[in-house]
C-alpha cells in the first residue's frame, strides 16, 4: 500500500466515523475550541489582575484551555444514549486515551498551580504543583469517569 492510498483510507475511515458521531457530539467539538478561547482569556486577565506574572499565567491559561478543549466533546459524548454512542477514541484522528479524564486533569493542574500562585508561591514550584495535581488526577479521574 503505498502513502497516498493509506492516506485516502485514513480519510475515508475518518469519514465514516463522523457520520456516526452524534450531533451533539460533533456540534460540541465545533463549539469547544471557542469555549475554550474564553476559559484562556479569563483565566490570563483574571491572573494578571491578582498575580501580574505574564508568562506564568500564559502557561496555566494554555493549559486551562487545552483541558477544555479536550474535555467538552468527551462531555458531550457521554450524553448520548448507550446504544447510539460512538467512543471518540474511534475516531482516527482523536487518540486513544481518556479524553474527559485528560481534559479535566489539565483543568484541575492549572488551577491548583493558579491559586498556589495567588497565595504567594512563587512560579516554579507552583507550576510543578499543577503537574503533580494533572498527573495523579488523570490517573484517578480515568477510575472514575465512564469511557466515551
Amino acid at each position: 500500500m503505498t502513502e497516498s492510498d493509506r492516506v485516502v483510507s485514513e480519510q475515508a475511515e475518518s469519514e465514516r466515523v463522523e457520520h456516526e458521531l452524534n450531533e451533539s457530539v460533533l456540534r460540541a467539538d465545533r463549539w469547544s475550541p471557542y469555549i475554550a478561547l474564553g476559559v484562556a482569556i479569563v483565566l490570563y486577565s483574571v491572573g494578571l489582575q491578582l498575580r501580574p506574572d505574564v508568562q506564568f499565567n500564559a502557561i496555566i491559561a494554555a493549559f486551562a484551555a487545552v483541558g477544555v478543549r479536550l474535555y467538552v466533546p468527551y462531555h458531550a459524548s457521554i450524553q448520548v444514549p448507550a446504544d447510539e454512542r460512538v467512543p471518540i477514541s474511534e475516531q482516527p484522528t482523536a487518540g486513544s486515551y481518556h479524553h474527559g479524564a485528560v481534559g479535566l486533569g489539565l483543568v484541575a493542574g492549572s488551577m491548583a498551580a493558579f491559586g498556589a500562585h495567588v497565595v504567594g508561591m512563587a512560579s516554579t514550584p507552583a507550576l510543578g504543583l499543577g503537574v503533580g495535581v494533572t498527573v495523579i488526577g488523570v490517573f484517578a479521574l480515568r477510575l472514575v469517569l465512564p469511557q466515551s
